[in-house]
């Protein structure tokens, strides 16, 4: 649960009346706000977890879960933003904004939390916060709902239809650093589906708003931020959607208008980008019937205007400095036509979904089919696209009444390719002039998960450390201390955590009428460069073709050069 804003930034904080936003005070701790919940000395803020979790079989990997999400928001770079544990909270713990301490937990005995006073029932999650004045956080506790859900941990459980531990907590803590709910479809602070959704890994939404909010001095000189007012017949306008789109199509953050009809999109990598107004779904409309309404922004939006209809994208260049400002002037109206839900299935006979929340496509995935579904979507004769680059669509493909009381869907089939650029695209149904989007609701993933931006695979560090944001668990750490850091380890399929752990090697050298062929044991996912020389000694190694991707434990290289010579051969771990 967050708070309403006075004005909005580029992803959705919570201002004073004076534009100070909610943000914990880490430069400069204030003397009212007990040092254990912000450490002076480490300018962190503390966090303590409830000691029984949510399961006791289960009890490790859940507390685990939640302290990957904290470090997940403290590797977004140019923050100053940094969490430290406090020790384990009691069973049985509840809210207290009053105890000095900031505690996540799970409710298990029933669905009334803060003494009482705060129904969690049908949520996965609450955060309340204690703030002063001049809006700096006090206090902030996090309760997951545990008396109706079920909770998940295991990062290779793909179908399971529960709250994923790390989706939940990593959203909820959103909410614990001063944010209100995006309107960007698969932002992490944003509605998020069961089991493993789009809600998973810090969208760029996320970063752009801690960078804002808990900037180094030195991230506020790289970069821009776009600003300006939309109105309808020279009125303000509360409450409309505005995002950014990159020039490949790819929505970077979102924020909605004030009830001035001011909004700003903070923390822009300076760049060309497209920018549109659109209206969120009216507070009439119930859960089936909306994708997006102001109250699931918070709700103090419950009331925002919606009312007019969409614009198309206009190209603003931002720059660092002074912030671009751009205005605009919607037309009022009711929309022809809305998207009240998203549908992503892999087959034209399978049932079709309907979700308030984004799809996921991975790079390389084809032959799936992405959907829209509403009461007031065309039948016949639209248009269906997907914003971005590395996509093949198909022709759309209307299914009238496809689900009961006259809801209609449009799927279209798509293909990704390798290179298309990974981020959130937009739904865009379009009928003439008319126009209903979905901003954001299909993720595209890349090859890999780096939900902690070092560069190396989640999978890899979630194996071998049982929390894979630790420092342990960085690229350039060597915990085993055999003198390779974990990229190399993770390079050449080795244990990071054993120093006895040597399975890169090479396994044979033959000569065949195609060459010689090479064969080393490897990481799936490791890069290798083949060297070769014609003498043990007095001569140089010779790179051999371009570098060789691992795709499983054991590679091989045939050097079509090599046929009758004898040679000897190099095969190294490379970036």
């Amino acid at each position: 649960m967050m708070l309403s804003c006075a004005t909005s930034h580029g992803f959705v904080a919570y201002f004073n009346d004076a534009g100070a936003p909610l943000r914990w005070n880490l430069a400069n701790p204030p003397d009212w706000v007990h040092t254990n919940i912000v450490n002076r000395q480490t300018k962190a803020v503390r966090f303590s977890i409830a000691s029984d979790a949510y399961s006791p079989a289960n009890r490790v990997a859940e507390i685990n879960a939640v302290r990957a999400c904290f470090g997940q928001w403290q590797a977004i770079s140019g923050t100053i933003l940094k969490f430290e544990e406090g020790g384990f909270a009691g069973p049985g713990a509840d809210i207290d904004l009053t105890d000095h301490t900031n505690v996540v937990f799970w409710a298990k005995n029933g669905t009334f939390v803060n003494g009482g006073r705060d129904d969690i029932r049908g949520l996965r999650g609450l955060t309340v916060v204690a703030f002063s004045a001049d809006n700096t956080l006090l206090e902030a506790d996090i309760v997951l709902n545990g008396a109706q859900f079920q909770w998940l941990t295991d990062f290779n459980d793909t179908v399971s239809d529960q709250p994923f531990v790390e989706a939940s907590a990593l959203h909820e803590i959103g909410h614990f650093i001063g944010l209100d709910h995006s309107p960007v479809g698969g932002a992490t602070v944003a509605l998020g589906g069961l089991g493993q959704s789009a809600e998973l890994g810090l969208s760029s939404d996320e970063v752009a708003a801690a960078r804002f909010l808990y900037p180094r001095a030195s991230t506020l000189v790289e970069f821009g931020n776009l600003e300006g007012r939309v109105s309808m017949n020279g009125n303000p306008v509360f409450g409309a959607i505005v995002t950014a789109e990159t020039e490949d199509g790819n929505v970077i953050a979102g924020t909605v208008s004030s009830p001035n009809g001011f909004y700003q999109i903070s923390m822009l990598p300076p760049g060309d980008y497209g920018i549109r107004a659109t209206p969120m779904d009216p507070a009439g409309n119930d859960n089936f019937s909306s994708l997006i309404r102001g109250v699931d922004i918070s709700f103090d939006h419950e009331f925002a205007e919606t009312g007019f209809l969409p614009t198309t994208n206009r190209i603003a260049r931002i720059d660092v400095g002074a912030p671009k400002q751009l205005d605009f002037a919607v037309m009022a109206g009711e929309p022809a036509f809305r998207i009240s839900a998203i549908s992503h299935t892999s087959d034209l006979i399978d049932i079709v979904t309907a979700n308030r929340w984004a799809a996921t496509i991975r790079r390389g995935q084809s032959n799936l089919f992405v959907g829209v579904i509403s009461k007031t979507l065309p039948t016949n004769g639209a248009s269906f696209s997907v914003s971005g680059d590395g996509l093949v669509l198909g022709d759309p493909i209307f299914q009238p009444n496809r689900l009961l009381n006259g809801f209609h869907a449009i799927l279209i089939p798509i293909s990704v390719s390798q290179a298309a650029t990974p981020g959130l695209r937009s739904l865009i149904v379009a009928r003439g002039s008319d126009l209903a989007i979905a901003n954001g609701y299909l993720e595209v993933l890349p090859n890999f998960p780096d939900f902690n931006f070092d560069g190396l695979d989640d999978r890899f560090q979630r194996r071998f450390f049982p929390v894979f944001t630790d420092r342990v668990a960085a690229p350039e750490a060597d915990p085993d201390g055999d003198g390779f850091d974990n990229a190399h380890e993770f390079r050449t399929g080795t244990d990071p955590q054993n120093p006895l752990s040597l399975k890169f090697r090479i396994e044979s050298v033959l000569l065949t009428n195609e060459g010689t062929r090479i064969q080393w044991q490897s990481g799936a996912g490791g890069r290798y460069q083949v060297y070769t020389r014609r003498s043990f000694a007095g001569s140089s190694w010779e790179r051999v073709g371009d570098p060789v991707v691992a795709r499983n434990t054991m590679t091989e290289f045939i050097d079509r050069s090599a046929k009758t010579e004898i040679q000897f051969y190099r095969v190294e771990a490379v970036p």
